[in-house]
């Protein structure tokens, strides 16, 4: 979330820190800030707020609460002004379904004059990223981004009532950046009759839009299900910062302090009078955290805290609107963070645990993974989306891919058949690989194993059990479900009996993107000679184009008919350019170098 430091400054009275020691404090303390930038006499703080605190915290007055909480300064919290509502212009406001709207807020204001912001307002938009459009709905969006709580105005004059009700198959709505929507039944709509006027808590339509003839309002401010705006959102590929607050919950206590922020910040941009208002509210608040005492504080995080020091943090947090804090282990890690988790020193637990019990899947998948990688296999891990299948996905990440891979094998053989080129460049005679993961069928998922070579490897002999179920011959493939060996395999009491799984150090360097050029050579030398005089005059001739040390591929001796006795050791070479594409003329130049220095010595003939 793009954060304002101006924006934050406003609520308090004293100085805040510069904006890098702001971002200190929430590092430590709260969320990550990905970057700060200069905008004009502003920075914007680009902070990562964490799931968890989205409900409240994805607004300036959330990140303002914690900053307040860790650095002890006095926070003021902007209070609404009290306004007198009349029974002029009756609301209709009817909710078909109060699962997908709890609580529906609608409030008439009259006699507005719609027309551009001032300049404090459009700044504040500008600095995080949003376009001003008119004084009605950027005072909407400057409260959305104050309290976290989406709101929307509708042009009165075209609006006779308010309907919270779920789309008719095949209707459609224009939305306000001009798109037509088909909807389907599972899409909620504040609507007008047979007349849609949003997609709840996503966008607006164009129906009741507001523009410079407005004169009269009706202000929305709801709460809606997060997980049918979650699915609603992606199932139209719709995201707008509405759909995002709505989506991860806020508390339905918001709806009220929002909209009469918003009727203040109206009447002082745009003038009016407030009419009528509905309040539909069916909703049930989680009960209020409990505190919690040093001695639970101190079992849990090792630490030595006083019964003043935990108390006067529970004191400072302000409890509105915040719904992470139902259990006394959240109330716990809330003490911890403010406090400091510099503060938590490393402490040896005092109690025995007990073993775990074995989980048997995953007791044969690590079992059969460190036994083939110790026979020269190397594990993959491939899409779990894949061109066919037989459970297909509604909104794929990728259109080719839209559905969940029903085998492994296919995806085993386009890996062997991809690497196979790079064989030479690897070291390796064969591209041998396996891939331990979930299918998906109509029967559910289930866990399996495919294992494949590029060459001639007889895979049902490296397998520590007997394959019957094999999937596929092609490319030297084998698939085969591991459910059907855990009774064979997991008789274990402990992860202990596992086979050794002890580190190597492994050293990596930076891949070329240039192709590779493989040569052979095969050389005569005298019987008595040691291989790896060779060996040297191979690698010092090749130079630094050689990417890896020369692999032998065979060996023959052979008797001469003048009696001699020679042994032929032939040695594929790789080199590779981490700069440009190696020339034939550049390697045809080192391959000889090589050719008359090995020639060079007596007895020995490159043949």
């Amino acid at each position: 979330m793009k954060v304002s430091y101006n924006w934050l400054q406003s609520y308090f009275n004293d100085p805040l820190p510069d904006a890098t020691r702001v971002a200190d404090i929430l590092i430590f303390h709260a969320f990550e800030v990905e970057s700060i930038e200069q905008h004009g006499d502003d920075y914007v703080l680009d902070v990562k707020v964490l799931p968890n605190r989205a409900h409240d915290c994805l607004s300036h007055l959330g990140i303002a609460k914690e900053i307040a909480l860790i650095s002890k300064m006095p926070l003021t919290k902007p209070v609404p002004k009290s306004h007198e509502l009349t029974t002029a212009h009756k609301l209709n406001v009817s909710i078909s379904d109060t699962s997908a709207c709890d609580r529906y807020i609608a409030r008439r204001i009259e006699n507005v004059k719609v027309g551009p912001s001032p300049k404090w307002l459009v700044d504040h938009l500008e600095a995080v990223g949003q376009r001003s459009i008119n004084n009605i709905v950027d005072s909407a969006n400057y409260v959305m981004l104050s309290v976290g709580q989406p709101l929307h105005a509708f042009n009165a004059d075209n609006v006779s009532k308010i309907d919270v009700r779920f789309a008719k198959e095949g209707e459609t709505i224009t939305t306000l950046d001009r798109c037509t929507i088909t909807l389907d039944p599972k899409t909620l709509l504040i609507a007008d009759g047979d007349i849609p006027l949003a997609i709840a808590g996503i966008k607006g339509g164009t129906h009741a839009e507001v523009d410079d003839s407005t004169h009269s309002l009706i202000l929305e401010a709801a709460h809606f299900n997060p997980s049918l705006i979650r699915t609603t959102s992606l199932r139209h590929t719709i995201r707008t910062d509405a759909s995002h607050r709505f989506e991860n919950e806020i508390s339905p206590d918001l709806a009220e302090y929002a909209m009469n922020l918003l009727t203040d910040m109206i009447i002082d941009c745009a003038g009016g009078t407030t009419g009528t208002e509905v309040d539909i509210n069916n909703s049930t608040l989680k009960p209020a955290p409990q505190r919690v005492s040093a001695h639970a504080v101190n079992k849990l995080l090792g630490t030595t805290y006083s019964d003043a020091d935990v108390q006067e943090v529970q004191d400072r947090i302000d409890y509105e609107f915040r719904m992470d804090l139902d259990r006394e282990a959240d109330m716990i890690e809330e003490v911890g963070r403010v406090m400091g988790y510099e503060h938590v020193t490393a402490v040896a637990p005092t109690e025995k645990f007990p073993v775990p019990a074995v989980l048997p899947e995953y007791f044969v998948a690590e079992s059969l993974r460190r036994h083939l990688a110790e026979n020269g296999f190397s594990e993959v891990i491939s899409y779990s989306f894949a061109e066919t299948g037989e459970q297909e996905i509604s909104n794929p990440l990728q259109q080719q891919r839209h559905f969940l891979r029903a085998q492994l094998a296919p995806h085993l053989i386009e890996i062997i058949e991809k690497n196979n080129v790079n064989a030479d460049l690897l070291g390796v005679d064969s591209i041998r690989i396996f891939e331990i993961g979930k299918i998906f069928t109509k029967n559910g998922e289930e866990l399996q194993c495919a294992v494949g070579s590029s060459g001639k490897d007889d895979i049902n002999a490296t397998l520590p059990f007997s394959v019957t179920n094999i999937f596929s011959g092609a490319a030297n493939v084998v698939e085969f479900s591991l459910s059907s060996h855990i009774a064979s395999i997991s008789a274990n009491t402990s992860y202990t009996s596992l086979p050794d799984n002890t580190p190597v150090t492994t050293t990596y360097t930076h891949f070329s993107p240039y192709p590779h050029s493989p040569r052979d050579i095969a050389v005569f030398v005298p019987s008595e000679t040691d291989e790896s005089e060779i060996f040297d005059i191979v690698v010092r001739e090749a130079g630094p184009l050689l990417t890896r040390p020369p692999r032998r591929f065979d060996r023959f001796e052979k008797k001469f008919p003048d009696g001699t006795e020679k042994i032929s050791y032939a040695y594929r070479l790789v080199f590779q350019s981490p700069e440009k594409t190696l020339t034939t003329e550049e390697v045809n130049a080192i391959m000889g170098t090589i050719t008359d220095k090995l020639n060079a010595r007596a007895g020995w003939q490159v043949r």
